[in-house]
């Protein structure tokens, strides 16, 4: 509170420096501004993270490939096995390219 003895001065100050800080005033009004004002956000975290979630399918068919050339590789010659386990690599660079493009999509939301 001021003083008693505040000046008009005084107060003009302390309205300038609240009307210029208003984010702190009232951060929960930023915080509506965020969730409300900008829809086209909450439309790129979704699909963002559909991105994610198909990635994260890949990786599990990468990973039942590789489980199956585990399994049966005392059956298979050895080039299948390596031509197995190559496309399997490659469907793990997949995977990894879609996770860091969804990083870059939530960073830039």
């Amino acid at each position: 509170m001021l003083p008693t003895n505040a000046t008009e001065a005084d107060y003009a100050i302390i309205k300038n420096r609240f009307d210029n800080d208003w984010s702190k005033r009232f951060p929960w009004q930023r915080l509506h501004r965020m969730k409300n004002g900008r829809p086209a956000l909450k439309t790129r975290l979704l699909a963002a993270k559909d991105k994610l979630l198909a990635g994260k399918d890949k990786l599990l068919a990468a990973k039942d490939k590789l489980l199956a050339a585990k399994d049966a590789a005392a059956a298979v010659p050895k080039l299948s096995i390596i031509n197995l386990v190559i496309s399997t690599l490659i469907d793990v660079t997949l995977v990894a390219h879609v996770v860091e493009h969804a990083k870059l999509c939530i960073k830039a939301c």
